[in-house]
């Protein structure tokens, strides 16, 4: 008999007399029935308990007004069972024998932190139990659980000391910071300088990881973990500078300037590097490693991995098109020549899922690869690992303009749409699409007078001045993408809805059905939310722990919710982020309101 079983759900071993996942929960012998299995847990959903955050009349909220909010508000809701929230913002309950006042441990509604210096927080990003803000001065504050030195700053547990783990504090960086990412035990700064710093560690379904010392060049040494931000060495002549980065649950794909090649490292237990053999694996080191030994091959890994666009895609039979022109450097094909520009394909932005990796060339082509046992790549494929990048030919020509990706599903923002795959439960698809009576929601699309303005007449690019006439070919450019976007809107999404109920999962995109344009998406390792030009935040996914903000604990959210403004104190809502119990929403103050807010 095996010692262990592998998950159909997550891939994720298990001891043999475990009867559930240790990472997902997924019964023991569900593998190979996922549409048995869905539909067991869609019966669970739907008879599940919802429990408000009104229901104890024990629960205290935080004591705050419209005028302690700064002009950018950070709300946090979910869970604090690991100190992943401040303790002012958690709830607070009386005990009834003693009468005596103590924390809950969670924040059953949206909540600001006030305490907050007066700044203006340009991103966020979440770890599965920490948080990181990013200033429109480039400073970076962090706050949570400081597992394996995820925080950049020493632990502290001691208020005497300085601020708490769970209070935002400033991390000691000496420059100025472009971007900040979140994994689920390290955060990446990113500097305007295009130097990338470190802080955390890795792991997999086996344990940690460790880390590659990256002071040491003369052998590979293994640290537990950094506990303050360390350099990253990406030493590859021509590829010294970063311009933009992504993490993973755990693993890092920093994007080298000009869109040449890439970095990778962390954990490749799903190909999520896009490194698919031993031979392909580098060492910067000036002593052999032997890569025989398991945990030595892990280790080297979480050394950047130097990754060229020929690398990734070994393509060698080239199209009758692409045979027309020899000049290309790879087998790919961009839009066409341009005056100023070169044909030479190249890397335009890369993102990442929990363990997936993907990125867009310069010719709008999308490339994933990593874990795929619930569709999480999106390439139409059953395979539980894509090895290999593969193109999802769905976004052929589009520009995305946004991608993350959660535990079991991805979600993409394109000309203000949104499309998910993966997991069913996690798409979006109102439980009541297939009723023959159920009406969609109508999608704001391009009116066709504006459309007409931009396509008629033809301008003669000659009349006009070399820069006027490349935000003209930008215009067109733009069309194109609204006219591929068209295409992907009049797809039979009805009958791809129905094929996801019975898989339990899509393998390819499906369109999320709004009311409104959407300008900004994100999520948590189990929610996705979805925020309008207006503001207006929208809501799915597993609503455990108060985690989408609408002031409820139960399993599921199946299709888009609103979360009230209320619960949001009007503000404007533009980004956030979320982590594994716990979600962090950026929002403006708008304007001044008389509602009275709860007291201790």
């Amino acid at each position: 008999m095996p010692d262990k079983w592998v998950c159909d759900t997550c891939l994720v071993p298990n001891d043999r007399n475990d009867n559930n996942c240790s990472c997902c929960g997924s019964v023991k012998g569900s593998a190979g029935s996922s549409a048995v299995h869905h539909n067991l847990e869609t019966q669970v959903f739907l008879q599940q308990k919802v429990v408000k955050y009104t229901d104890d009349p024990r629960r205290l909220r935080k004591n705050y007004s419209q005028s302690d909010l700064k002009h950018t508000v950070v709300f946090v809701v979910g869970s604090s069972e690991m100190d992943q929230l401040p303790y002012s913002c958690c709830d607070k309950f009386i005990k009834p024998e003693t009468g005596e006042v103590e924390s809950m441990y969670e924040s059953s509604l949206p909540t600001p932190i006030v305490e907050l210096p007066k700044m203006r927080v340009l991103e966020v990003s979440c770890g599965a139990l920490h948080t990181a803000l990013l200033t429109s001065t480039g400073l970076v504050y962090t706050f949570g659980c400081n597992d394996m030195g995820a925080l950049g700053r020493l632990t502290n547990s001691d208020p005497s000391y300085g601020p708490l783990d769970s209070e935002p504090a400033l991390v000691d960086l000496r420059f100025s910071i472009k971007k900040v990412s979140c994994g689920d035990n390290h955060t990446m700064f990113l500097t305007f300088t295009g130097n990338v710093y470190f802080t955390g560690g890795f792991k997999d379904s086996d344990g940690p990881i460790g880390i590659a010392d990256y002071s040491n060049f003369e052998t590979l040494t293994r640290l537990d973990y950094v506990s303050l931000p360390t350099k990253v060495p990406c030493d590859v002549e021509g590829s010294t500078v970063v311009i933009d980065m992504a993490s993973g649950e755990n693993h890092c794909v920093l994007l080298c300037n000009g869109g040449h090649s890439m970095y990778t490292f962390g954990s490749n237990e799903f190909n999520q590097l896009l490194i698919w053999d031993t031979s392909q694996i580098q060492n910067a080191t000036d002593n052999d490693v032997d890569l025989s030994v398991p945990s030595n091959k892990k280790l080297l890994l979480t050394w950047p991995q130097h990754r060229t666009l020929a690398d990734v895609l070994s393509i060698s039979k080239k199209t009758d098109v692409e045979e027309e022109d020899e000049n290309l450097t790879t087998t790919l094909r961009t839009r066409g020549k341009k005056r100023g520009r070169t044909n030479e394909e190249l890397i335009a932005q890369v993102f990442t899922g929990n363990c997936t990796t993907f990125f867009q060339t310069k010719s709008l082509r999308v490339y994933g690869a990593g874990r795929n046992a619930q569709g999480e790549v999106g390439v139409g494929s059953e395979e539980n690992v894509v090895t290999k990048p593969k193109e999802l030919t769905f976004f052929r020509g589009v520009e995305l303009t946004q991608l993350s990706g959660g535990q079991f599903f991805t979600i993409a923002l394109v000309n203000n749409y949104v499309f998910t795959w993966g997991k069913f439960h996690y798409l979006g698809i109102s439980e009541n699409y297939h009723n023959p009576n159920y009406i969609t929601h109508s999608h704001v699309r391009p009116k066709e007078e504006e459309r007409k303005l931009y396509l008629s007449p033809e301008p003669d690019y000659e009349e006009y001045s070399v820069s006027k006439r490349r935000r003209l070919e930008e215009v067109g450019n733009e069309l194109d993408n609204l006219d591929l976007t068209e295409k992907l809107l009049s797809l039979d999404y009805e009958s791809m809805y129905k094929r996801a109920l019975n898989l339990g999962k899509a393998t390819m995109p499906l369109l999320v059905e709004f009311k409104e344009p959407i300008k900004a998406v994100f999520n948590g390792s189990d929610n996705l939310f979805a925020a309008t030009y207006d503001g207006t935040l929208y809501a799915w996914g597993s609503a455990q722990n108060y985690t989408l903000g609408n002031g409820k604990d139960y399993f599921f959210q199946y299709s888009p919710e609103i979360v009230s403004p209320f619960h949001l104190m009007h503000c404007k809502i533009t980004g956030g982020s979320g982590g594994s119990q716990h979600t962090v929403i950026l929002g403006l103050k708008k304007r001044s309101i008389s509602h009275p807010r709860p007291r201790y």
